[in-house]
């Protein structure tokens, strides 16, 4: 296989020979998990990582090809998610979601035990150090694709559902790292900076010391649609976006896509890990990966139905002094959700308000024109009357009577149907009017 030769010569001339891989890194199984999946605390931090394949992919019996990694050790917490890419044109895209997360575990021991801290005040210098970490990323992924590939060539079989210049590429031993293609998103955090790198999508959202959220990582808009950037790509390393600061957030989360498409509006998305936070607080920060494990399998189910992994680093301290933002962020998220509620319910209430009304005013009309030639049979002035042989029959009559009354009964309850709803608007337009009163600024309303 001459090609993977060639491929790690441009690499290393490109990036550098870097370091050695790490091959001391905890150990990850099939899910990419770590081993051990009990939680590790470290000076009030604690933190999780959890994959659960997807309920669409579960169901027709395909791979769950995210992974994710937790890792803590002395001076710094790592957090890794990965989503392989599920066209036919990736066939094992779930192994290389596997490697993306250990080569970024093995890639940012070394980087921690290299990166010099003073960096951290001179203009540029982390910049380029995080720049080769990316590359050595790149290179300990590559390698591990080359030697899977080499181990265990792509069969007929796994290449069967790839276009077929894929397919020829694959069978030949040609184009490897495409069909490991997947996206990485990790978070470094120590005790002074943290950093968090993204190639293709998958959301970043911190939550700082005052309580805000933020999703900081800058985003590649080459990601859209169902296009995503990824580490198969010829030009991966410029693909990265990266985010790095000097102050700590009290809580960081990252998710892959199967997460952040079953939020689609970003406000849910932070509640979501407001709520894991608050929860935290309330039961014990270690229950933040349990709660988490638990909820994943509802999620695909109920939202994007995709691969999901999630991951998180919690700072018991920190979140504990904006746990009143936190928790006056929930009530804000349900008053608001409370409102769109209402909003909908009044906007029903009125449709079904004016329907009535339409239809209560048909029978009326209908009732009036009964009564109307009730009367002018009874005067003999009835057109049937002027027509010998047309005179109505006392079944047509009785008929005619019948009409009337089932008329002047459907009336009485519409009548009452429409009190009903009526009083039911009022009532909706008094409890939005008190969820908007109740916004945070709000003036009361006038008396």
């Amino acid at each position: 296989m001459a090609i993977f030769d060639t491929a790690r010569k441009q690499l290393q001339k490109l990036f550098g020979k870097g370091h050695e891989e790490n091959t001391g890194a905890d150990p990850i199984d099939r899910a990419g998990m770590p081993a051990d999946p009990a939680m590790a605390k470290n000076d009030g931090v604690v933190g999780f990582a959890h994959t659960v394949i997807g309920h669409s992919h579960e169901k027709k019996g395909t791979a769950c090809q995210d992974a994710s990694v937790y890792i803590q050790k002395a001076g710094y917490t790592l957090i890794v998610v990965s989503d392989g890419h599920g066209s036919g044109n990736f066939p094992r895209s779930d192994r290389g979601s596997r490697f993306a997360c250990q080569a970024a575990a093995s890639a940012v021991d070394i980087f921690v035990r290299d990166f010099d801290p003073a960096m951290l005040e001179e203009e540029g210098r982390h910049a380029a150090a995080v720049v080769q970490l990316c590359k050595n990323i790149l290179l300990q992924w590559n390698a591990a694709v080359e030697a899977d590939w080499k181990a265990e060539p792509i069969t007929e079989e796994e290449a069967a559902e790839a276009d077929e210049k894929y397919r020829a590429a694959y069978l030949n031993g040609e184009r490897c790292t495409h069909a490991y293609g997947t996206t990485l998103l990790a978070v470094l955090m120590t005790p002074k900076y943290i950093l968090a790198i993204r190639n293709g999508d998958g959301q970043c959202v911190t939550i700082d010391r005052t309580g805000s959220f933020d999703t900081p990582i800058p985003w590649n808009d080459k990601c859209r649609a169902n296009m995503v950037t990824s580490l198969c790509d010829y030009n991966a390393i410029q693909e990265f976006r990266a985010w790095f600061s000097k102050d700590l957030p009290a809580a960081v989360f990252i998710g892959t896509d199967g997460i952040d498409n079953s939020y689609p509006r970003q406000a849910d998305l932070f509640g979501l890990y407001c709520n894991i936070c608050t929860e935290a607080l309330r039961n014990g920060l270690e229950t933040a990966g349990r709660d988490a494990a638990e909820f994943l399998p509802k999620l695909t189910q109920q939202g994007s139905r995709d691969d999901v992994s999630m991951a998180g680093i919690l700072s018991g301290s920190a979140l504990r002094a904006v746990q009143t933002e936190l928790e006056a962020y929930l009530a804000e998220r349900q008053r608001l959700k409370a409102l769109e509620a209402s909003k909908r319910q009044l906007a029903r209430l009125n449709r079904e308000l004016k329907e009535l009304h339409k239809r209560l005013g048909l029978t009326e009309q209908h009732l009036q024109d009964s009564m109307q030639e009730l009367e002018q049979v009874e005067n003999g002035s009835s057109s049937w009357s002027t027509i010998p042989g047309l005179e109505p029959t006392e079944a047509e009559l009785e008929a005619l009577m019948d009409g009337i009354r089932t008329a002047e009964c459907e009336i009485t309850d519409l009548k009452a149907r429409q009190s009903d709803l009526s009083e039911a608007v009022a009532a909706e337009k008094e409890k939005r009017a008190q969820l908007e009163a109740a916004a945070p600024g709000a003036q009361p309303p006038a008396q």
